[in-house]
Protein backbone atom coordinates (compact mmCIF):
# COMPACT_ATOMS: atom_id res chain seq x y z
CA UNK A 1 0.00 0.00 0.00
CA UNK A 2 1.44 3.54 -0.94
CA UNK A 3 2.25 5.49 2.15
CA UNK A 4 -0.23 8.20 1.16
CA UNK A 5 -3.09 5.72 1.05
CA UNK A 6 -1.77 4.02 4.21
CA UNK A 7 -1.68 7.84 6.14
CA UNK A 8 -5.75 8.13 4.63
CA UNK A 9 -6.57 4.66 6.12
CA UNK A 10 -5.02 5.20 9.76
CA UNK A 11 -6.80 8.66 9.49
CA UNK A 12 -10.10 7.50 8.80
CA UNK A 13 -10.16 4.73 11.42
CA UNK A 14 -9.17 7.19 13.88
CA UNK A 15 -11.93 9.30 13.32
CA UNK A 16 -14.22 6.87 13.01
CA UNK A 17 -13.22 5.61 16.42
CA UNK A 18 -13.82 8.95 18.15
CA UNK A 19 -16.86 9.36 15.99
CA UNK A 20 -18.11 6.18 18.07
CA UNK A 21 -16.22 6.90 21.29
CA UNK A 22 -14.57 3.57 20.61
CA UNK A 23 -12.01 3.04 23.58
CA UNK A 24 -10.56 0.03 21.81
CA UNK A 25 -10.43 1.87 18.39
CA UNK A 26 -8.97 4.55 19.66
CA UNK A 27 -6.00 2.59 20.92
CA UNK A 28 -6.28 -0.29 18.39
CA UNK A 29 -3.84 1.93 15.72
CA UNK A 30 -1.52 2.56 18.48
CA UNK A 31 1.82 1.35 18.91
CA UNK A 32 2.24 -0.33 22.43
CA UNK A 33 4.71 2.77 23.68
CA UNK A 34 2.70 5.48 21.37
CA UNK A 35 2.62 8.24 23.98
CA UNK A 36 -0.14 10.87 23.85
CA UNK A 37 0.26 14.64 24.41
CA UNK A 38 -2.84 17.24 25.51
CA UNK A 39 -2.07 20.23 24.79
CA UNK A 40 -1.61 23.31 25.66
CA UNK A 41 0.69 22.52 28.66
CA UNK A 42 -1.66 24.78 30.81
CA UNK A 43 -4.25 22.28 31.01
CA UNK A 44 -1.99 20.19 32.99
CA UNK A 45 -2.95 17.13 31.91
CA UNK A 46 0.70 14.79 32.03
CA UNK A 47 1.31 12.65 28.59
CA UNK A 48 -0.60 9.41 28.39
CA UNK A 49 0.69 5.84 27.72
CA UNK A 50 -2.09 3.59 26.36
CA UNK A 51 -2.80 2.38 29.52
CA UNK A 52 -3.22 6.15 30.97
CA UNK A 53 -5.31 6.88 27.76
CA UNK A 54 -8.04 4.27 28.05
CA UNK A 55 -8.56 4.80 31.62
CA UNK A 56 -8.74 8.79 30.59
CA UNK A 57 -11.57 7.76 28.05
CA UNK A 58 -13.29 5.94 30.29
CA UNK A 59 -14.01 8.09 32.70
CA UNK A 60 -14.71 10.74 30.42
CA UNK A 61 -16.51 8.96 27.67
CA UNK A 62 -19.50 8.15 29.26
CA UNK A 63 -21.10 10.98 30.28
CA UNK A 64 -21.26 12.73 26.10
CA UNK A 65 -24.44 11.40 24.74
CA UNK A 66 -25.39 12.14 21.69
CA UNK A 67 -21.98 13.03 20.58
CA UNK A 68 -20.94 14.34 17.09
CA UNK A 69 -17.19 14.69 16.23
CA UNK A 70 -17.04 16.43 12.83
CA UNK A 71 -13.63 16.92 10.86
CA UNK A 72 -13.41 20.08 9.03
CA UNK A 73 -10.29 20.13 7.46
CA UNK A 74 -6.99 17.29 7.17
CA UNK A 75 -3.40 17.65 6.14
CA UNK A 76 -1.43 14.76 5.11
CA UNK A 77 2.22 14.77 5.00
CA UNK A 78 3.78 11.66 3.84
CA UNK A 79 7.37 13.36 4.35
CA UNK A 80 6.67 13.60 8.10
CA UNK A 81 4.77 10.74 8.05
CA UNK A 82 2.08 13.21 9.76
CA UNK A 83 -1.47 14.16 9.55
CA UNK A 84 -2.83 17.11 10.68
CA UNK A 85 -6.71 17.80 11.64
CA UNK A 86 -8.96 19.91 12.72
CA UNK A 87 -11.90 19.39 14.43
CA UNK A 88 -15.22 20.20 16.62
CA UNK A 89 -17.34 18.10 18.88
CA UNK A 90 -20.72 18.88 20.65
CA UNK A 91 -22.45 16.58 23.38
CA UNK A 92 -25.34 16.36 25.61
CA UNK A 93 -23.96 15.79 29.43
CA UNK A 94 -25.17 16.09 32.75
CA UNK A 95 -24.01 19.57 33.20
CA UNK A 96 -25.22 20.55 29.97
CA UNK A 97 -24.32 20.93 26.22
CA UNK A 98 -20.81 20.23 25.85
CA UNK A 99 -19.02 22.03 22.59
CA UNK A 100 -15.40 22.13 21.94
CA UNK A 101 -12.24 22.41 19.05
CA UNK A 102 -9.38 20.21 18.21
CA UNK A 103 -6.42 19.80 16.45
CA UNK A 104 -5.23 16.24 16.00
CA UNK A 105 -1.62 16.01 14.79
CA UNK A 106 -0.69 11.72 14.23
CA UNK A 107 2.76 10.66 14.04
CA UNK A 108 2.73 7.42 12.01
CA UNK A 109 5.14 4.95 11.55
CA UNK A 110 7.49 4.39 7.77
CA UNK A 111 5.06 2.79 6.80
CA UNK A 112 2.31 4.76 7.92
CA UNK A 113 0.05 1.62 9.67
CA UNK A 114 0.18 2.71 12.77
CA UNK A 115 0.31 5.66 15.21
CA UNK A 116 3.82 6.21 17.45
CA UNK A 117 2.28 9.62 19.27
CA UNK A 118 -0.76 12.09 18.93
CA UNK A 119 -0.72 15.52 19.99
CA UNK A 120 -4.19 16.61 20.98
CA UNK A 121 -4.63 20.56 20.94
CA UNK A 122 -8.24 20.84 22.46
CA UNK A 123 -10.23 24.04 23.76
CA UNK A 124 -8.41 24.29 27.60
CA UNK A 125 -10.97 26.20 29.00
CA UNK A 126 -13.90 24.13 27.94
CA UNK A 127 -11.68 20.85 28.10
CA UNK A 128 -10.63 21.16 32.22
CA UNK A 129 -14.18 22.46 32.58
CA UNK A 130 -16.19 19.74 31.67
CA UNK A 131 -13.32 16.91 32.90
CA UNK A 132 -13.38 18.85 36.76
CA UNK A 133 -17.52 18.63 36.42
CA UNK A 134 -17.50 14.61 35.72
CA UNK A 135 -14.47 14.40 38.04
CA UNK A 136 -16.67 16.44 40.92
CA UNK A 137 -19.35 14.31 40.14
CA UNK A 138 -17.41 10.87 40.36
CA UNK A 139 -16.48 11.87 43.62
CA UNK A 140 -19.39 12.93 45.14
CA UNK A 141 -20.82 9.49 44.08
CA UNK A 142 -18.43 7.87 45.33
CA UNK A 143 -18.26 9.33 48.94
CA UNK A 144 -21.88 8.63 49.28
CA UNK A 145 -21.79 5.34 48.62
Amino acid sequence: MALRAALQELTQNFIKAYEKLDADGIIAPRLPDCIHLLHPKSTGYPPMDNTALRRFTEEYFPHLENFKFIVHNIITDTESKQVVFRASSTADTFFGPYMTEYVFILHATEDGTKLKMVEEFLDSLTSTEAVGKIRAAQEAKESTA
